[in-house]
This record gives C-alpha cells, structure tokens and sequence, in this order.
C-alpha cells in the first residue's frame, strides 16, 4: 500500500478539475451508501457508542469482537475537514 502522501496527491490530481460543490455532493453520496450498508447488516451485529474524554467513539461489534470505526475516518478528519469547512 503506498504511503499517506502518495494516496493524497493521486486523489488531488484525479479531483483538482471538479468544484467544491461537486466533491462534496459525491462525499455525501458516498456517506449515504456507506450508512445505507450499515442499515443492511444483520440483525447480529450491533454498533456501540462509547464515551471518552468528551468524545464518542463507535465500535462494531461482531459476536465477541469490537471494531473502532473512528480508523476509517480519522484521518478524513484530522487531515482533510478543517480545509473543506474553511
């Protein structure tokens, strides 16, 4: 898998021609789908709220494993949000 940096500039490259009103409208697609997945998963597997420190971290849970969710987003939000809400 290439490194951070790499992702970030094949994704600027493929995007740079599109607006922000674009690539935001595609972001919410994308969330949309992605919560829609989650309304589709069986009835077996939970989604847990925890609380830490002021934050909420949500965790799949599946049988006797949990899954943090946050390692998907994370970096969406500490890299990328302050720009796209500037």
């Amino acid at each position: 898998m290439k490194d951070e940096n790499d992702i970030n500039a094949r994704l600027y490259k493929s995007n740079r021609g599109r607006s922000k009103y674009e690539i935001l409208d595609e972001s919410r697609q994308v969330f949309q789908r992605f919560f829609a997945t989650l309304d589709a998963l069986p009835d077996d597997i939970q989604i847990d709220t925890e609380h830490h420190r002021g934050r909420d971290f949500h965790l799949v849970c599946l049988d006797d494993q949990r899954f943090l969710t946050s390692e998907f987003f994370d970096h969406f939000h500490d890299d990328h949000e302050p720009d796209i809400r500037a």
